[in-house]
């Protein structure tokens, strides 16, 4: 046999060779299907997650709704009922019962306590959560208050309008006079002076209706 009839006869056997383009197809395939399944175990789990905290919505809701309610009852002179916020607080706690581990739920059952008067856990909660977010930071700044920990109270109300300047409760709570520091400084007179109109307004009213109500709201237990 030739030399060219036996590479004739091993080039057949071989097969024609692969080009580049059907070997980068073979790659991609299983790895298009590595990506899919766990988009759908990522999605699964996020599902998951969404139901599981889904009474952490409702407690959240439940909670601003009845501030709302609190709000308006003291700008027209009436009683609100708390109904909601304490049923937030009963869902709340029966959650943390489950996963007592849950950040976002310790967080949110300080938040609730500061609300109903109930300081004196919110600290250690709001600590154990990590509070993050302006809301749970300035419920924080107002456990502390409460309690009359002003000095603890003060830097993290400032951390709240490095978040949100315009944080019209924060400022609130900065013009307002403490013990340990009886006048605002020039910082908060000045962004009161920079908020909207209706923001100082608001602000205003929030202080008549503090005023009006600091002997005539009982502190209350659920």
């Amino acid at each position: 046999m030739s030399s060219s009839t036996a590479r004739s006869s091993s080039i057949s056997q071989r097969g024609p060779k692969a080009s580049p383009r059907s070997s980068a197809a073979r790659l991609v395939w299983p790895l298009a299907i590595v990506v899919g399944i766990a988009a759908v175990v990522a999605g699964g789990i996020g599902t998951i997650l969404w139901i599981q905290d889904r009474p952490l919505r409702q407690a959240e809701e439940l909670l601003e709704s009845g501030l709302q309610a609190r709000t308006q009852a003291l700008i027209d002179g009436t009683t609100a009922s708390d109904d909601e916020i304490k049923r937030s607080y009963h869902i709340v706690t029966e959650y943390l019962e489950r996963f007592p581990n849950s950040s976002q739920g310790l967080a949110l059952q300080a938040r609730i306590l500061v609300h109903m008067e109930r300081p004196e856990e919110a600290p250690r909660l709001f600590s154990e959560a990590q509070a993050a977010t302006p809301a749970e930071l300035q419920d924080q700044a107002r456990a502390h208050m409460m309690l009359g920990n002003f000095d603890s109270a003060l830097p993290i109300i400032q951390q709240v309008l490095a978040m949100e300047p315009q944080n019209e409760d924060a400022i609130y709570e900065l013009t307002l006079p403490h013990p340990t520091r009886p006048l605002p400084g020039s910082l908060e007179r000045e962004q009161f002076t920079q908020l909207p109109d209706n923001a100082r307004e608001a602000i205003c009213c929030r202080r008549r209706c503090t005023a009006n109500s600091a002997t005539r709201s009982p502190r209350w237990r659920s």
